[in-house]
């Protein structure tokens, strides 16, 4: 069944318009505030999170309180710079072309009548509201000094006021000036005679020493020579402590009346403050001070990626933040549900006759969906379409990929292969789901839009290590366009621990129609694996395909090029089955009875062969195991009753496994360290820690192959009661003795 529709049409509103869905604290330019305020989704979480934020702010209009703080957390691209500056824009009742920010938010957006009197009251309230990325107000070398954090807190406080924040001792020179009542007079007479305006000169000060003396003369009545110390001196007595900002918070609440309020409003706290336990420490301090002195009306919002628990009790050990846990009461925190609903209600909302066409549609396809739609056992959850209405809601999208989509953003960031856009923010779950969409915009509505779409929204922002080798497989002559596709997706799940990249889950991510014959696609995506896989821009551990970066291709290739003796495979099969699968030296035949035995694999003997029958285990690399694949050969060989031979199915996967997991040996080994670069000291670690996982899968395939493998002794093959490795071992072995010692039962 097709709908006859592009999926372009399908939309409410058109996915091609300019969403800004990257919010930026200071983008308060009039075209997006208003886009903001009117497109702003309150989902059922924000729901609870601004009925938890606005019952306290009200209650503390009544009732003096120190709980001033909050801490809105939330996963990188969540929301919470919007959800920030929303508030933002309530606790000012910000003008917007002479609307009031509160007009947004009416009965029909806020239907709980006690809510939004709240939020009401809250705007009506007079606020100073200060709304700051702390990165960006903070000076480059700041975070190394323990009273960092105030000092960005004093100077964007100076600044809203008009003073010069980035001198804090002029700042301190205004303010007295101010408080004094002859800051403007100063301004006037500083003008008249430098014929400059005050605030375009102040940040040259020394050049301007004897017309800011004269100035003070005028406006203060000052002799020459005070000024003139006083202009000489300003800066030599300045000092700031956190006590000292919040007392001239109260100073400055008190002269504006008894209901005003001052609100700090920043953005990423949690990064700026990393792992530094002084800048915690120094927030704390501020938080407290301003609680104390202020008693409930000023008031600290910050945001972070991660909660506050986590950063104080994990991130940062060994200080006691009890403090701050109780200024920032009842943290809130933004989920991934949060974004889903967002963006399917401000991106994804269907026309009414697009809707009823998907909903047929789903009526038809669901079935088929289902079994489409499906990854291996060991993913974490990743649904499919669970309902009509989920179909709706997100189609053309998968549900899994909101999920999978906000780990791979985190992941990349977190392990360094985005570039300073992407790490600061500057790329949202949202605009990446407009930028996909916008994508398959043309195409017809009984399409799936493939996971590798989303490559589209990254490419731009990605470390120069990674867009390279994107552009130099698009130019390489032995892959085709899918493959390319395929390494992008293999590359955004690189480091995502939820999902295995293998086959099954691979093709399913590649799923680009409703009705594509998955076994074909699964085909197509093995056959680009093994092209990716021979151009060395992607290497395989057991079933799991991973994307290699250029430090990684370049070690991948000298591994691939050292060459290794086929007895050190041997060896690594002898210890694995020797000394893990079946480690037993002697089988126990009967109460009375046990039989020591030789052990060999692939023709080599392990250990010393001084008994008089042998356990002969033959692996696919045995040089005879090509002539002992007909049962004849095998039965020949056994007749002599000297060993149980155990044959193993051919797989060549497990062959080609065991050459990289020794060739990766040797090639560790080789290698000097010492003299290496630590991206290639960690590519080497992280090649060493493939090597042991690739290693248990190794024996895990060996323990299978086992269970499954052919057995003869005497010249007969031996019926296995029970298929699993030891079973078979065994069996075998006592099929033989059996047959040797025809007359144990005459021996009491």
């Amino acid at each position: 069944m097709t709908m006859g529709m592009q999926i372009d049409q399908l939309f409410h509103k058109s996915i091609h318009r300019n969403i800004n869905g990257v919010i930026k604290v200071a983008q308060q330019d009039d075209e997006s505030v208003r886009q903001e305020l009117e497109e702003y989704i309150i989902t059922k979480e924000l729901d609870k999170h601004f009925h938890t934020f606005f019952d306290r702010y009200t209650r503390a209009l009544d009732s003096p309180t120190d709980q001033m703080g909050v801490w809105i957390s939330g996963f990188f691209g969540s929301g919470k710079s919007h959800f920030l500056k929303i508030l933002s824009y309530l606790l000012a009742n910000q003008a917007l072309n002479g609307q009031q920010a509160i007009a947004f938010f009416d009965a029909i957006r806020i239907p709980d009548p006690l809510l939004h009197a709240n939020i009401t009251r809250s705007a009506q309230t007079a606020a100073d509201v200060i709304l700051f990325n702390i990165d960006s107000k903070a000076d480059a070398t700041s975070k190394n000094q323990k009273d960092s954090i105030v000092q960005v807190f004093q100077k964007v406080f100076d600044e809203h006021l008009g003073y010069f924040g980035t001198v804090p001792a002029i700042a301190e020179f205004e303010r007295t000036l101010d408080e004094q009542g002859h800051y403007l007079a100063f301004q006037h007479a500083f003008q008249a005679a430098s014929g400059l305006t005050w605030q375009a000169a102040r940040d040259a000060w020394g050049f301007h020493q004897d017309e800011i003396s004269q100035a003070l003369q005028v406006s203060r009545g000052m002799s020459l020579e005070a000024a003139n110390r006083l202009v000489e001196t300003y800066d030599q007595n300045y000092s700031l402590s956190v006590e000292k900002f919040a007392c001239t918070v109260r100073q400055y609440l008190e002269r504006q009346g008894s209901q005003h309020r001052m609100i700090f409003m920043v953005d990423e706290v949690g990064q700026y403050i990393g792992e530094n336990s002084d800048l915690m420490l120094n927030l704390q301090t501020v938080v407290e001070d301003l609680g104390v002195h202020c008693a409930g009306r000023a008031w600290v919002i910050v945001t972070s990626q991660e909660a506050m628990d986590e950063i104080t009790k994990n991130r940062i050990k060994g200080n006691d933040f009890s403090k701050i846990v109780g200024r920032f009461h009842r943290p809130l925190s933004l989920s991934s549900a949060n974004t889903d609903e967002v963006i399917r209600l401000r991106l994804l909302a269907k026309q009414d006759a697009a809707a009823a066409r998907l909903k047929l549609l789903y009526a038809d396809k669901a079935p088929l969906l289902k079994n489409q739609i499906a990854f291996t056992q060991d993913t974490a959850e990743m649904p499919g379409y669970r309902s009509e209405a989920e179909f709706v809601a997100t189609y053309p999208f998968i549900p899994y990929q909101f999920g999978l989509l906000q780990k791979v953003f985190t992941q990349i960031r977190l392990m360094g292969a985005a570039g300073k856009h992407l790490a600061s923010g500057e790329r949202s779950l949202l605009d990446a789901f407009q930028v996909a969409a916008q994508a398959v915009a043309a195409q017809p509505s009984d399409i799936l839009v493939p996971f590798h779409t989303f490559y589209l929204a990254i490419e731009g922002f990605l470390d120069s290590t990674v867009s390279q080798v994107m552009t130099q497989a698009e130019a390489n002559s032995q892959l085709q366009p899918f493959d390319i596709d395929l390494l992008k997706t293999l590359f955004m799940v690189k480091y995502v621990k939820e999902i295995h990249a293998n086959v099954d889950n691979l093709t399913t991510l590649c799923l680009s129609r409703i009705d594509q014959d998955k076994l074909t696609l699964r085909q197509q995506v093995q056959e680009g694996l093994n092209r990716l896989e021979r151009q060395t821009l992607i290497q395989r551990v057991g079933d799991d395909y991973s994307f290699l970066t250029h430090e990684e291709q370049d070690v991948g290739r000298a591994i691939k090029n050292i060459e290794i003796d086929a007895g050190k495979v041997t060896t690594e099969f002898q210890r694995m089955v020797w000394e893990s699968i079946f480690v037993d030296k002697k089988l126990k035949y009967s109460p009375r009875h046990q039989y020591s035995f030789n052990r060999k694999l692939d023709d080599q003997a392990y250990g010393q062969q001084v008994h008089d029958f042998a356990l002969h285990l033959l692996t696919p690399y045995a040089d005879r195991y090509r002539d002992l694949q007909a049962n004849e050969a095998c039965l020949l060989g056994t007749g002599s009753g000297q060993e149980v031979l155990i044959r193993l199915p051919d797989d060549g996967q497990l062959i080609d496994e065991v050459n990289e997991l020794v060739k990766t040996d040797e090639y560790l080994r080789r290698t000097d360290q010492s003299a290496l670069t630590t991206t290639l000291k960690t590519v080497l670690a992280i090649r060493g820690e493939q090597n042991s996982k690739r290693r248990s899968t190794i024996e895990a395939k060996l323990r299978s192959l086992m269970a499954q493998a052919d057995v003869f002794a005497c010249g007969s093959q031996v019926g296995v009661s029970t298929r699993d490795a030891r079973t078979v071992l065994t069996e075998g072995l006592t099929y033989l003795i059996a047959n040797i010692y025809t007359k144990l039962n005459y021996v009491e």
